[in-house]
């Protein structure tokens, strides 16, 4: 399958649960994650989860074993147990919609996926049958369940060695000892994350579960995750979430810690002063081992430190047939370039197009808009840069990507030196096979250490790179400060107020392109119902790598904070699209 074809099989078939790459950067992630309850999808990375809970007991990974999934929704943790060496694996969930997503990945990821099996059954019905598997994943189901104790019996029955069971339960009261208990929880049915059967049970806790999976023939079970008054965002009642793996064998879960109580995210919210939805995924990442850090630790810092894989490229706009640009006739061009010559501008462009993926998925399926996206970025610089008198012959461009918009300044006027910088040596590499000499992209980590010569550039800019730090924001103004020359132009973009309120309209639409954006970041959609509090607002939706966050910044903020370091001149909010422009001078 083409990968525009791909990138749009993905859109149709959203929502996702599991995020999960098919080829070098396509992921299964919708712009649009709901239900048809309007019920937002929330994602995971099940790979992660995956390794966090078998990393103590399983180190060399499954070295063959077979792997049994319950309720296997999208086919997540099926695709980890592959990635991490099983023999096989058998996945089934009740709902076909999950079920055709697993069938999609695993036909479409460049990845292994031989032996695997998924199949829409019910956990009683499964065509798995009398067969055993080494281990079994029941994740996300037990507490909708009827009858959880049979069903957790007939996935335990086919079980020879692990059980992990991940489950909701009922809130920890702290000094409380547990009593154990099943206690009845409606449900609906309609949403696609919830049960089929509106009947359920919701666990007191993890020592029931580990009363029952002793009666079930596992001798041993120990609690490896416990999180309680986690941040509510369902329409349900409170819950927590436990974590247990059980042993056939006693002595086969030595190497694992018996958690004796949770982490209360509400208390550790308040005394580190963050959302609980940051303390929860801290919680988390705290207990992963130095080893469980990447496989290189140059993408702790940087992305595609070592990728070497061949580029796609789509045909340069100038080889165009005239009527696939459809900007001419139509008008559509952006409102600051329309009455540009752009028929001159396009047979000036011989620079092959790079797919969605080799650009940040920047204007996925729409190769046209990525183009003039970029013309009309390089000309309200442009723009900036002559109101201000600055002649550019120098330019760094930071988070530069595959050019986007650097590539306007080498096809369009002659200018001799154009930088660019990102944290993703993949477009690096791509700017130095496509792009003329005068071009000079630079492979940096995301610290705020600028290789570059003091007072050197006359224009620095830096699109969509601010609405993303939430570490390190005075030492990249700094360096931004040190490498613009006297009287130098910094072209910057954040998110502000207008942002923040623009966004907040379409977090309550769930047909706006931006609500699966916002989905991604736990806390983020329900902040935007008011005002920002804070002069800096950030939501990470992972701990590692360097792509991780969303930042929001106040005006006054801007002002009185980026204004001990360079000179603010503009604020224009909303000047790129939802983001504000903020024009400062060394």
């Amino acid at each position: 399958m083409k990968e525009n074809d791909l990138l749009e099989q993905i859109q149709n078939m959203a929502p996702w649960h599991h995020r999960i790459q098919l080829q070098n950067g396509i992921f299964t992630e919708a712009k649009k994650n709901t239900d048809s309850t309007t019920e937002v999808v929330s994602a995971l990375d099940p790979h992660r989860v995956f390794n966090f809970a078998t990393r103590r007991l399983l180190p060399n990974g499954m070295e063959g074993r077979s792997f049994l999934d319950c309720a296997c929704n999208c086919g997540g943790y099926s695709f980890a147990a592959k990635d991490a060496g099983a023999s096989r694996t058998y996945g089934f969930d009740v709902r076909e919609h999950w079920i055709d997503q697993a069938k999609f990945i695993a036909k479409h990821r460049e990845a292994d996926s031989t032996e695997m099996t998924f199949e829409v059954a019910d956990l009683m019905q499964i065509g798995a049958g009398e067969q055993e598997f080494d281990v079994t994943w029941f994740s996300g189901i037990f507490y909708h369940l009827p009858d959880p104790v049979t069903g957790l019996k007939y996935a335990a029955d086919r079980t020879k060695e692990l059980l992990f069971l991940n489950t909701s339960c009922s809130l920890y009261v702290d000094g409380v000892p547990e009593a154990p208990a099943l206690h009845y929880k409606r449900e609906g049915v309609e949403q696609l994350m919830s049960g089929v059967h509106g009947l359920s049970w919701l666990p007191s806790g993890p020592q029931v579960l580990k009363d029952i999976l002793s009666w079930l023939g596992f001798p041993e079970a120990k609690t490896y995750m416990w999180l309680s008054n986690p941040p509510q965002t369902g329409k349900g009642q409170p819950m927590a979430r436990v974590g247990i793996v059980a042993a056939r064998e006693t002595g086969r879960l030595d190497a694992m810690t018996d958690l004796s109580r949770p982490t209360d995210l509400q208390q550790e919210a308040k005394a580190v002063k963050q959302p609980p939805s940051v303390v929860q995924e801290a919680a988390l990442v705290s207990q992963v081992d130095a080893e469980q850090r990447p496989e290189r630790w140059e993408d702790d810092i940087s992305v595609n430190a070592l990728d070497a894989a061949s580029f796609e490229n789509l045909p340069a706009i100038s080889e165009w047939d005239v009527s696939a640009f459809k900007a001419i006739p139509n008008g559509t061009a952006p409102q600051n370039i329309r009455s540009l010559p752009l028929s001159d501008l396009i047979a000036k462009d011989t620079l092959p197009i790079p797919q969605a993926r080799d650009r940040e998925n920047y204007n996925l399926g729409m190769d046209e808009e990525y183009w003039l996206s970029g013309l009309s970025d390089y000309h309200k610089v442009l723009s900036a840069a002559d109101a201000k008198k600055v002649e550019v012959n120098r330019i760094l461009d930071i988070g530069c990507a595959s050019g986007r918009f650097l590539r306007h300044f080498a096809c369009q006027r002659e200018t001799p030196e154009i930088w660019g910088s990102d944290v993703n040596g993949r477009h690096i590499r791509w700017l130095t096979e496509y792009m003329p000499s005068n071009v000079r992209p630079v492979f940096v980590p995301a610290l705020p250490s600028m290789p570059f010569e003091d007072n050197y550039f006359d224009v620095v800019t830096a699109f969509s790179v601010f609405t993303h730090l939430d570490t390190f924001e005075s030492a990249f103004l700094s360096e931004i400060r040190r490498v613009l020359r006297p009287g130098g132009l910094a072209y910057l973009t954040v998110h502000t107020e207008p942002t923040w309120e623009a966004w907040g309209k379409g977090a309550s639409d769930p047909n706006s392109h931006i609500s699966g954006k916002i989905a991604r970041y736990p806390n983020l959609k329900e902040d935007l119902m008011h005002p920002m509090t804070r002069d800096v607002q950030t939501y990470r939706w992972t701990e590692t790598g360097p792509y991780r966050s969303l930042a929001f910044h106040s005006t006054d903020h801007i002002k009185s904070s980026w204004g001990r370091f360079l000179q603010i001149e503009d604020i224009i909010p909303k000047h790129h699209n939802f983001q504000t422009c903020v024009l400062a001078r060394a």
